[in-house]
């Protein structure tokens, strides 16, 4: 009976000490990207394009930045497999490329419920962190259209397509963001409410080439975990303008000179 009232104490200070290890290896931030190339990137490399600025620059490893590569009939790129639904990991400073491969999986639809899902759940227990983003990129067709159009199989998701991944993914997000055209309507924040604090959205059509991701990953995002919410909002909505502004200089792109599916818009409409 000694034995085991010794024993009992030892156990819940190695489960302590453990929690403790685990909290202090948590992140700043565990960003997931999920990237849906369809014919943005078999046709014109703009997923690529982004992929590179993220590379670029990423100079910190204060958060995670973990993308799920998937939904078009050619990579332009020779890291990114054409014949899997690929998981890999940003690293600073050029390491490894700047893109390491960490997992994969058999191809599959990239707007199916379950594959959102999994990777939801698999990836914020594999890189726990105090804040999270969800990244969402692709083509938009806001309330109607939804987003994530698998150019292999002509599938996206409906609003409650990503109703029903969100939850069953069980997280809750500091920004869910839409990298993709249509996509800030009352219909879809209403659709966010329950999972997410912020959302990141535009009422109108994008540039193929999307947001400029140079900055994104970088510390913006880790100086000001700890604001209030009000400085939160305001600064993300700066954050956010001004990527965007730099993204349409830098792009390939132009909406109002280019045919429609050069943009960020998809069916629906």
């Amino acid at each position: 009976m000694k034995m085991r009232w010794l024993i009992l104490p030892l156990v819940i200070l190695l489960a302590l000490l453990w929690g403790t290890a685990c909290a202090q290896d948590e992140a700043e931030w565990t960003i997931l990207w999920y990237l849906c190339g369809t014919d943005l990137e078999s046709d014109d490399g703009s997923a690529t394009f982004n992929l590179e600025q993220a590379m670029a620059g990423k100079t910190s490893d204060g958060a995670n930045v973990l993308i799920v590569t998937g939904g078009t009939n050619e990579w332009q790129n020779d890291i990114v497999s054409n014949s899997e639904i690929g998981v890999y990991q940003l690293t600073s400073n050029g390491k490894d490329g700047g893109m390491t491969k960490i997992s994969h999986q058999k191809d599959e639809n990239m707007a199916d419920v379950g594959l959102l899902s999994s990777m939801i759940q698999q990836i914020f227990a594999q890189y726990p962190a105090k804040h999270k983003m969800l990244l969402l990129w692709d083509h938009g067709g806001g309330s109607v259209g939804g987003v994530a159009f698998d150019e292999r199989t002509d599938d996206s998701f409906s609003l409650a397509e990503l109703d029903t991944a969100l939850a069953q993914g069980g997280q809750h997000f500091d920004i869910i963001g839409f990298d993709a055209c249509l996509m800030a309507t009352l219909e879809v924040a209403n659709t966010l409410t329950p999972y997410a604090d912020y959302m990141v959205a535009s009422q109108e059509l994008e540039p193929g080439g999307g947001w400029n991701y140079q900055g994104i990953h970088g510390g913006d995002l880790r100086q000001r975990s700890h604001c209030a919410r009000g400085a939160w909002q305001e600064h993300l909505r700066q954050l956010f303008k001004e990527l965007h502004r730099v993204g349409r200089q830098g792009n390939r792109h132009d909406v109002a000179d280019q045919p429609p599916k050069d943009s960020r818009a998809g069916g629906g409409f």
